[in-house]
């Protein structure tokens, strides 16, 4: 047996097996190019049958006999659809069976690649603050858990409050998901790369602030001499927190892993934006005072409108600040103040530490980042962000199908619940540089 008729004769034992499925007899598979699928006939007859049973209900027969012809005819067109609206139902099952297989195998190859071990990752939380970056196969559990949100084959699930995964496949969608916008908002946010974060799973958290601890010699067998440091505490909140991304259904369905990097990449986007804005302009409604605010008039510096920064304005910021923490600074800068402050000495970079991506450009060896969300008139800030700043995020985050909200446009909106808390509790490790008016 040559390998044609081998393949030709594998492909109609195939066929045969799928038309014995619950008593369909002579099911047909079409496979392109060996064997011609019926349904285009089928489809096709059933239209011509459809236009001549119409017009001869139309008719205005002239006699008898016509009559009789007509109503035979239409007896034999009757017949012929009723035929054809089975054979149409055999079809029907045998691409339902199709269907089904094309699943299974689908859902086999993502598992498949999700269980391969040079693009597995151990389902665990990630740590705020910190960075990990995603894999396809985490994309792919991803893509499947949003997929079943919106059909509604699986419910909303929150990470627990004791930041647990959890046991057993359902829960890794979910904590694949939290971890996937964690990571967004740890590149994306400077308050997260910079600042002092927590990972927490409590509704407050005290934030130490350590006091002043002397050190002294001690003679040779004595004692030395107990300390009792000074230290003070600030109780952050976390509050709620929202953000909310509206796909195509069309989008979803045809390219999901693309759709899950989106989703996740505009959630932890808008997390990250949301942080910075309540890290450098503070939050009325929450009553969290701005970096900004803080600093006092003896560590600003103020550059006359028309002129740029100068070397002394960066040192009199630099010269107001405890030297004790060299080595944490970073300059945090506007549009405006980019270009100023890096023309006060030739290009020179380093690669983050944090953050990742393009190496970050410093000035005097202190890094420097680039920020829209300072306020009016700032140029820059310089600043022991770990020391100035507490940014707490729980280790939970909800997101839910809101299908019926653009329902019209084809699309499902996704809304995203997490919480976060941010204080600004010592910025006298702080200074800023101003444009005057």
């Amino acid at each position: 047996m040559n390998l044609l008729a081998f393949l030709l004769a594998v492909l109609f034992a195939f066929a045969g097996w799928l038309s014995t499925d619950s008593g369909e007899a002579g099911a047909s598979l079409a496979v392109a190019g060996l064997v011609v699928s019926n349904r285009r006939r089928l489809q096709d007859e059933a239209s011509k049958i459809h236009a001549d049973i119409e017009a001869l209900r139309s008719a205005a027969p002239e006699s008898d006999q016509e009559q009789a012809d007509n109503l035979g005819r239409l007896g034999e067109l009757e017949a012929r659809a009723d035929s054809i609206a089975v054979e149409l139902e055999r079809e029907n099952a045998t691409d339902a069976r199709l269907a089904r297989l094309r699943t299974a195998a689908s859902n086999a190859a993502e598992h498949r690649g999700a269980d391969d071990p040079e693009k597995r990752q151990a389902a665990q939380l990630a740590q705020f603050g910190g960075s990990r970056y995603s894999d396809e196969a985490r994309l792919l559990r991803i893509a499947q858990h949003l997929r079943g949100l919106r059909d509604g084959t699986i419910s909303a699930r929150a990470l627990s409050e004791t930041g647990s995964a959890g046991a057993g496949p359902e829960f890794n969608p979910p904590v694949d998901l939290y971890n996937e916008v964690v990571n967004v908002i740890n590149r994306q946010s400077l308050g997260a790369q910079l600042g002092f974060t927590i990972n927490t799973n409590s509704r407050t958290v005290d934030v130490p602030k350590l006091g002043l601890v002397t050190a002294d010699f001690v003679a040779e067998n004595t004692a030395p001499t107990a300390q009792d440091p000074t230290t003070s505490k600030v109780t952050l909140t976390v509050y709620d927190a929202k953000a909310e991304v509206d796909i195509s259904n069309n989008l979803l369905d045809d390219s999901p892993l693309d759709v899950a990097g989106y989703v996740t990449q505009a959630i932890g986007n808008g997390f990250a934006k949301f942080t910075d804005t309540v890290w450098l302009q503070g939050h009325v409604g929450n009553s969290i005072a701005g970096l900004y605010a803080g600093i006092s008039a003896g560590r600003k510096a103020t550059v006359a409108a028309g002129s740029t920064i100068s070397a002394a304005n960066v040192g009199s910021v630099i010269g107001s600040i405890d030297p004790m923490v060299q080595g944490d600074f970073a300059w945090v800068v506007s549009g405006a103040g980019w270009g100023q402050l890096l023309a006060l000495e030739g290009t020179r970079f380093v690669q983050p530490m944090v953050g990742g991506g393009a190496p970050v450009p410093t000035v005097w060896g202190v890094p420097v980042y680039k920020s829209d969300l300072l306020p009016t008139n700032v140029l820059a800030v310089y600043g022991a962000f770990r020391m100035t700043t507490a940014i707490a995020m729980r280790r939970e985050l909800s997101v839910t199908p809101l299908r019926e909200l653009k329902a019209r446009e084809n699309q499902t909106v996704f809304l995203a619940h997490g919480r976060f808390g941010l204080a600004n509790h010592d910025p006298s490790y702080a200074g800023a540089i101003l444009q005057g008016t």
